[in-house]
């Protein structure tokens, strides 16, 4: 217990003792000057070999600071002399920069040896000058930046605006350009002048772009410049210097020692005096000029940080902030592989040089020629400013900024290994900001997104703050907006935009272009969004952009994310009953828990938070809502992603087959306790489909689309045909699928064979009715009512896709005794018939759906005609499938109906002789 309450200094000097009775001379403790003091060692440096760094002694002294926090955090290491200042990883000329992060590098339990360790092994990188290798990041040079100084953000890449691009352009990154530069103010090849176009907020300094005296005038002499930007931040030109050389590893606190070390890379203080007055000038113009017109937008109405005034006196006192002297300095000291990047600091001049250079801009003369209202008069006035500038420099102070790196060609994203840098720079329409949509939007404005339009009608309510990401100021304010204004504080740029709407009637009217995004993301759980999205997708398919659908279960414990790529047949709305439909059938064992918890056939008992008042919803923390959100979005960035980059075939196929272009995932949160993870309960299921047909119905328009199961059965029954029975015999079989009357779709997810009892020949195709009513009955008790009786198909070998006047009598005595029914016909002739039937080509399609409003309603037939309203019509084709939304039940009365049905099958065998299908040539 004694070791856990020993001082940090107390424990490290104990373990150096401890060393030095081991060491047999290589290592003597020489003096404890206690815990301000440090410890003195002296180290046997003899076998440090030698090399073109620094120098080392056969003996070297070094004094340890230690850290109350000690062995936690490790003790710093200060030489006792200045020989070694001036070089690299040597701050303040004494203190050694042992590690480069000390989180991962320093190991507590090592200790004292640990230190010593890592300290000779960094005199021998040193001394060989090894401590910068090629294949590692280059070691900026140090700054000792003043709080006071403010801060520096860099956005904008310099790329080949550096003097010394010429020589980097062999090495280059890819994503250089090959700008011209040469408009640079100049005074060698090795130097040059920019100014920087920054976005100012209080103290800190936003980094936009770079731009040429020339450039940087025309920009500000456009008619619609403003001097802020949309949120009210005013626009600042900063002087940038650039030199083709370093300033060695410390840069100098003092105006003389700084401008007497650019003089020595060749860039003159006149020249640093020019810039310098220059931008002074810009900014003084640049706040003559109307402010942005979009101040007092929603979006700056949720501004908290109080914005300094833009002229006289700054919030704080003093000059105003756009007066204050501010330098940028670029010198080639990073690097990214093997091409030279810049490093850049920033420095503050004194209230003195603010002065000075305030009259050096009112009176001086400027000799590059395009800055407003410049003018060459008061010349004797000017040589005596100037001169008292050059005076000035030899004692003024300066202070260094804190610059923080955002630029791409120096900074490596933490998520670059990500899937979701796949959303990087993408323009993404998101629907829906409650539990689900709100935390999405987090994640996909912070994966690096260049826009996200944020659509929801809603308002902040007191019970959502339980587990969605807004706060009780926003209590009765639009999510939307609410949402936006937050995202907006993540990401400077302004990349969130709000529009308060109702999405369903947003898509009806137009007001949203999903061909202007990159991404849609429908992240309501709103099932007359899904359908509004549906019925778009379908008339705008080629012009859409990946969609991406998210459900959740009502205990927030599943979700299911469906992924429909560019040029995907079906959207959301119908790929989440595709995933009913296998959880129901053949992929019962992977997905029968999804299908139950997310598409009941049951009405299930709703959970209303605020009976009454507000919409039944699902329970569930927000945790759990937010990890779900999170593993949908990362899995669906999967997809994207193999879209963009597929993996390559096991035989190195050079183009390898793209992935099929409907995608559905499960994502399961671990359970409550691990004897709730029983066989199906994995975390992750997945089903993906290709494309259906699609062809328009003639008579109504409905797209009806046919499975690539239900057309290979129909192939496979062709074939068949042909096969035992020659190839010009017609055949056929039903058709079962669904109708969902508000996206204007009919969708055939299955197709039979004829019957036994039908009869098949050259003239003619007549259905039976033999197992007819088996068939359709289990597919209807399978899918919970989501399969029902759609049609019926039949052939045309060699002939045209069009009904001949058999078919015409046969689909209408069909529907005379139900409500609607589809007759598609496949036909075709020469190759095309040939290409259908060997499996490498599709036929020519004719579909028209038959509808009556209403049945017979006399005597036996009514109840005749009834039944087989039962079999052809709503009541078993769907009008759409059980509501997905979380803590919804089926809206189905499909239950109703068939305990109505009576025997279909009967109905099949009076009507038979009438579902007689032929061509036109025939009697």
């Amino acid at each position: 217990m004694t070791g856990v309450t020993r001082s940090g200094h107390t424990l490290a000097a104990e373990q150096l003792a401890a060393l030095e009775a081991v060491s047999h001379g290589r290592i003597e403790f020489v003096d404890d000057r206690g815990p301000d003091g440090g410890l003195v060692v002296s180290l046997d440096t003899s076998t440090v070999p030698r090399g073109p760094g620094i120098t080392v002694r056969a003996r070297e002294r070094f004094r340890l600071l230690v850290p109350v926090t000690f062995p936690f955090d490790p003790p710093h290491v200060f030489v006792t002399h200045r020989r070694w200042a001036k070089t690299p990883h040597v701050q303040w000329g004494r203190l050694l920069c042992l590690y480069a992060s000390t989180s991962v590098e320093w190991t507590p339990a090592d200790g004292i040896r640990g230190l010593v360790e890592r300290l000779s092994l960094w005199l021998e990188r040193a001394a060989a000058d090894d401590l910068d290798p090629d294949d590692q990041p280059l070691h900026p040079p140090v700054t000792y930046t003043d709080r006071s100084a403010g801060i520096v953000v860099v956005r904008a890449d310099l790329a080949d605006r550096v003097p010394w691009f010429t020589a980097a352009t062999a090495t280059a990154p890819a994503t250089v350009t090959a700008t011209a530069a040469a408009d640079t103010v100049s005074a060698s090849p090795a130097t040059a002048t920019l100014f920087a176009w920054c976005r100012r907020d209080d103290q800190r300094l936003d980094v936009l772009g770079w731009c040429t005296l020339a450039e940087v005038v025309g920009q500000v002499l456009e008619d619609d410049q403003t001097g802020c930007d949309e949120h009210g931040r005013p626009y600042v030109v900063v002087a940038t210097v650039l030199v083709d050389d370093r300033i060695g590893w410390e840069f100098p606190e003092h105006a003389r020692d700084l401008a007497d070390a650019l003089d020595g890379c060749g860039y003159r203080r006149d020249q640093l005096i020019d810039a310098i007055t220059a931008a002074t000038r810009i900014n003084r113009y640049l706040r003559t000029l109307d402010p942005s017109p979009a101040q007092g937008t929603p979006a700056a109405a949720h501004e908290t940080t109080p914005r300094p005034t833009t002229t006289g006196e700054s919030s704080v006192g003093g000059p105003a902030i756009d007066d204050q002297v501010r330098v940028l300095l670029a010198t080639p000291a990073r690097r990214v592989d093997t091409a030279r990047l810049a490093h850049i600091v920033a420095w503050r001049f004194d209230d003195l040089g603010t002065d000075i250079t305030t009259l050096l801009a009112d009176f001086g003369e400027q000799h590059s020629t395009g800055t407003p209202d410049l003018d060459d008069e008061h010349a004797e006035l000017n040589k005596r400013v100037r001169a008292l500038v050059h005076d000035w420099l030899g004692f003024a102070g300066i202070r260094w900024s804190r610059v923080y790196e955002l630029r791409d060609e120096v900074t490596r994203r933490r998520d670059a290994r990500s899937v979701l840098s796949w959303m990087r720079s993408k323009r993404v329409l998101l629907l829906g900001v409650g539990a689900l949509g709100a935390p999405v939007a987090d994640q996909v404005v912070r994966a690096g997104v260049s826009e996200v339009l944020i659509v929801d009608s809603g308002r902040v309510t007191p019970g959502i703050l339980v587990r969605q990401p807004f706060v009780d100021a926003d209590i009765g304010t639009p999510k939307a907006q609410a949402l936006a204004a937050r995202l907006n504080r993540i990401d400077a740029s302004a990349v969130a935009r709000a529009l308060v709407a109702d999405v369903p009637a947003a898509l009806q009217r137009g007001d949203i272009d999903p061909s202007a995004f990159d991404l849609i993301i429908d992240a309501t759980a709103d099932v007359a969004t899904r359908a509004a999205l549906e019925r778009r997708h379908t008339s705008e398919r080629g012009r859409w952009p990946a969609l991406v659908t998210m459900v959740i279960g009502h205990e927030a414990r599943r979700g299911v994310v469906t992924v429909s790529l560019p040029g995907a047949t079906r959207a959301g709305q119908d790929l989440l009953r595709r995933v009913a439909l296998a959880g129901r059938g053949e992929h019962q064992a992977a997905w029968g828990d999804i299908a139950a918890d997310l598409f009941p056939t049951k009405v299930r008992d709703r959970f209303s938070p605020e009976p009454g008042c507000s919409a039944p919803t699902f329970v569930g923390s927000a945790s759990e809502v937010t990890a779900l959100g999170a593993q949908l979005l990362t899995r669906a960035a999967v997809v994207l992603d193999a879209a963009v980059h597929p993996e390559p075939t096991a035989d190195g196929d050079p183009a390898p087959v793209p992935p099929p272009p409907m995608t559905a995932i499960a994502v399961r949160l671990l359970p409550d306790h691990p004897g709730h993870l029983a066989g199906r309960d994995t975390p992750t299921s997945t089903l993906s489909w290709y494309n259906d047909l699609c062809t328009r119905e003639e008579r109504f328009g409905y797209e009806l689309r046919v499975a690539p199961a239900a057309l290979a059965e129909m192939r496979t029954e062709t074939r068949r045909g042909r096969r035992v029975r020659g190839p010009m015999v017609e055949t056929g079989g039903m058709l079962l699928g669904t109708l969902d009357e508000a996206t204007g779709v009919i969708t055939i997810d299955l197709a039979t064979g004829p019957s036994p009892d039908s009869l098949l020949s050259a003239a003619f195709f007549d259905h039976g009715v033999e197992g007819t009513q088996e068939i359709v009955a289990h597919h209807r008790t399978r899918s919970g009512d989501l399969i029902g009786f759609a049609g019926l198909w039949h052939t045309h070998p060699e002939g045209p896709a069009r009904p001949s006047a058999v078919d015409e009598r046969a689909i209408a005595t069909l529907t005379r005794l139900g409500r609607r029914a589809i007759m598609l016909i496949l036909a075709g002739s020469g190759p095309v018939w040939e290409q259908w039937c060997d499996g490498t080509g599709t036929p020519e399609l004719y579909a028209r759906m038959e509808h009556t409003t209403a049945p017979p309603r006399t005597s036996r037939s009514a109840v005749d005609a009834a039944q087989l309203g039962a079999l052809a019509g709503a009541a078993v084709f769907p009008g759409g499938f059980a509501d997905s939304a979380p803590g919804r039940g089926s809206g189905s009365d499909a239950y109703v109906a068939s305990a109505l049905a009576g025997s279909p099958g009967r109905v099949w065998r009076r009507i038979k002789s009438r579902f007689r299908f032929g061509r036109s040539r025939q009697p």
